[in-house]
This record gives C-alpha cells, structure tokens and sequence, in this order.
C-alpha cells in the first residue's frame, strides 16, 4: 500500500453499548475469547495494520459508556485514546470523530469498526483503505447476499432478488470532515443512520463496496462467540 503523510488514517471503535441479545452480565464488547475480551482483540487487530508495515495509522479512538468500569483493566497501549460514547451508536462514533478533530486539522481518512468485529482480516483492510487513497472515494467492507431473501408484509411472503444486494461490514471509511458534517446533517433531519454508509449515502456520497472475507461475523447472539473464537484460532479464514 502507498504510505504518504497525505493519506493519514484514524480507528475509530464505538464501545459503548451493552449488547443486550448476548444476555450476559456485562457488556459484550467485554465477554472474553482465549481469555481475551472481545474488545481487546479488535484493537489490538487494527493495531498490527501499522506491524504490517502501514505507517500511516496515526492513532485508535475508542468511545466508551459514561460509566464503563472495564476498559480500564484493557492492556492499552499509548496511541489508544478513549472518549465518551452516546445514547446510540451514531453518537458515540460523532463524539470520536470530533475528538480527533480537536487534535487532527489534516482531514484524515476514518476507519469506524465495530467493536463486536473481532476477526476482520488484515487484508481486506489493506483493500479498502488501497481503493480509498487511490480513488478519493469512501468505502466499505461489505459481502454479496447468497441467501435466498424473503419479504413479510401483512403475512403475505415474497421473494426478493438478491443479485445486488449486499452485507454491509465494517470498517467503514470516509474523510473526517465529510463524515462529521454527514452525521450532524442526518441527525438534525431525523434521517434514519444505520451506519457512516448511510449518513454519507444522505448525503449524496457514492459508497465503494469492497468484498471481504465472511469471517468478519459481528457478535450479536451467544452462538456467535463459539464461531468467532474458531475463526481467530483458525489459520484459514473461510471466504
């Protein structure tokens, strides 16, 4: 990948949610793998981008809960910052994006990761942040739908045709400033944000889909942690 000091990229990882279908006790950004939480492995996974010889992560900013009593006893490195989350997820990734503009004036790329995405391969990072310094364009991790998709209204089913649609995955990345002025326009107009995709979308931005590896499975049911614990221990990541 090209590294240049005009393409500098920030992680953002929005932790501040409870994950209420995991039905645990505690946050489930918190429930541990291999005796690691969950959250640990995702930073420390966007961390190795700059092992891999991608100097231009300039640092990691995680938003937490007001009252969060575990990221504390993370092992957090000194470019790991941490801010305060908000009432959803939208506002959690707005109140990191606007700490790094109070440090960062270059306009950065942003890379927003889910915390609950712990096995997101390297590669297909490389990828999407590669399409984005060559194109100028935002993009996203995303998969092709293989499913056959069915449509319930008024306990009528229909068939929907897959062919284009797509899963959309994190990370998500788009210029900072575009991002910021994306979000508080959404919010202000009540506009339905899912995601930075679609805050841009709003917007008028056209959004690059980058496929990526299936492995990158998002941590919602209890089943979802045996999976992912067999991803991050297995050396073929299943496409």
């Amino acid at each position: 990948m090209t590294n240049s000091s005009n393409n500098p990229f920030w992680v953002v990882i929005p932790a501040s949610g409870i994950g209420a279908r995991m039905q645990a006790s505690l946050p489930k950004q918190y429930l541990k793998i291999n005796d690691q939480a969950i959250l640990q492995i995702t930073i420390n996974q966007m961390a190795k981008l700059n092992d891999l010889g991608i100097n231009s992560i300039k640092g990691i900013v995680v938003a937490i809960a007001p009252h969060d009593n575990y990221f504390n006893s993370l092992n957090i490195d000194d470019h790991i910052q941490s801010c305060l989350g908000g009432d959803e997820r939208v506002h959690s990734v707005l109140n990191a994006l606007l700490h790094i503009q109070q440090q960062d004036n270059t306009n950065p790329w942003i890379l927003v990761h889910d915390a609950a995405r712990p096995c997101v391969d390297l590669n297909d990072i490389q990828k999407l942040m590669e399409h984005c310094t060559k194109t100028q364009q935002g993009g996203i991790l995303a998969n092709k739908v293989v499913d056959t998709l069915k449509l319930k209204q008024n306990n009528k089913v229909s068939t929907i045709d897959r062919s284009n649609i797509w899963q959309a995955q994190t990370p998500q990345c788009f210029r900072l400033n575009d991002l910021i002025n994306a979000i508080q326009t959404g919010l202000r107009n009540n506009t339905l944000i899912t995601d930075e995709a679609s805050a841009m979308e709003a917007m008028g931005f056209e959004v690059a889909l980058i496929e990526a590896k299936r492995s990158n499975i998002k941590i919602t049911q209890p089943e979802d942690l045996a999976l992912a614990q067999f991803f991050l221990g297995s050396k073929l990541q299943v496409k």
